[in-house]
């Protein structure tokens, strides 16, 4: 099984990877953990990009994540498929994928479908996207207890408007897009994703 965790910065996808992982585990699979960006030479010009106070250059980051979607496709996410459609034990979940593209980088909503087509082309459609919902006010502490916040995109107004978007992708992309709500504690979180993917009776 393949499933990608998303959402705005602070809804808990590191916490809930790390739990389903645990989780999975415990049950006789073997869970791989990806991330996006990656770290390949294009996903560390992005996250240098974002760790920054300089501003936004909407441009750049577009071409720079498409760059390093394509590369981390080709280069980590279609071996471990093949992989896993040779052993079914195994369960790759990946921390943010191409629906992040559009929440982030459209500089209109109108621009939203195109985008995820655009790399919908590029990268494999997971099992599952769920999508970790929670007002941005609760995110943004969250980050600030953790961590120190990115100028860049951790910004009220930002989250905002990638909320908004994310919320609008089940009805533009169908039912394996699942909104979940984050705003609990990470275990009732995990236990309702792994309810959905029903990795433990066998489907």
């Amino acid at each position: 099984m393949y499933v990608i965790v998303d959402g705005i910065d602070g809804s808990g996808k590191s916490s809930l990877i790390l739990d389903l992982s645990t989780k999975i585990r415990n049950a006789g699979l073997i869970p791989i953990n990806l991330v996006e960006p990656s770290y390949g030479k294009y996903g560390r010009a992005i996250r240098k990009i974002l760790g920054s106070n300089e501003p936004r250059d909407v441009e750049l980051e577009r071409e720079l994540f498409t760059k390093d979607r394509t590369d981390h496709v080709n280069r980590v996410i279609k071996p471990l498929l093949s992989l896993a459609e040779e052993n079914q034990n195994f369960v790759i979940i990946q921390d943010r994928g191409y629906l992040s593209y559009p929440a982030y980088q459209a500089r209109e909503d109108a621009e939203i479908d195109e985008m995820l087509s655009q790399h919908a082309k590029i990268a494999p459609t997971p099992d599952f996207f769920f999508i970790l919902d929670l007002p941005p006010e609760t995110a943004l502490k969250r980050i600030a207890a953790g961590r120190p916040t990115s100028a860049l995109l951790e910004r009220l107004e930002v989250l905002e408007v990638a909320r908004a978007r994310y919320l609008s992708l089940p009805d533009r992309l169908g039912d394996h897009i699942v909104v979940v709500d984050a705003d609990r504690e990470t275990d009732i979180v995990s236990q309702q994703v792994l309810n959905i993917m029903r990795v433990f009776d066998g489907d």
